[in-house]
């Protein structure tokens, strides 16, 4: 396994879960 494929996904899965925890504030804060 390359070493920078497990960084690119670690990156790629922080970036859903920020994404996604904005969205959920956002959510509880808009309703």
């Amino acid at each position: 396994m390359h070493p920078s494929l497990p960084i690119s996904f670690l990156s790629v899965t922080l970036g859903i879960g920020l994404v996604g925890s904005v969205l959920s504030v956002l959510y509880v804060i808009i309703y």
